[in-house]
């Protein structure tokens, strides 16, 4: 119906999938170093309990900036991290504004 909406939709999902990738790559680097810690010194359970929360929080905030307005205003960028658009992809989107 609006298919002048289709870049920023397909910008969306590309940016949608980078948090995605980040929500996992984090944790799962969190919890690496924490063992590598653990083995040379003797971690409290109270540092390791405050990593998660910071963690789940950083998740969670990274996941609330894909529902950012900002992706379906005219020229909207996103959230925390900022989605590059390339020449061509600037090209197509004027040209579909032009038949919107």
């Amino acid at each position: 119906e609006k298919l002048y909406r289709l870049p920023q939709c397909v910008r969306l999902c590309r940016y949608a999938r980078r948090v995605e990738r980040l929500n996992i790559a984090i944790p799962c680097g969190l919890k690496l170093l924490q063992a590598c810690v653990a083995m040379v010194v003797d971690l409290k359970l109270w540092i390791v309990v405050l990593a998660d929360l910071g963690t789940l929080l950083l998740a969670l905030l990274l996941g609330v900036s894909i529902l950012s307005p900002n992706f379906w205003e005219s020229g909207g960028g996103g959230g925390f991290l900022t989605v590059t658009r390339t020449r061509r992809f600037r090209r197509r989107l004027r040209q579909y504004e032009q038949f919107g």
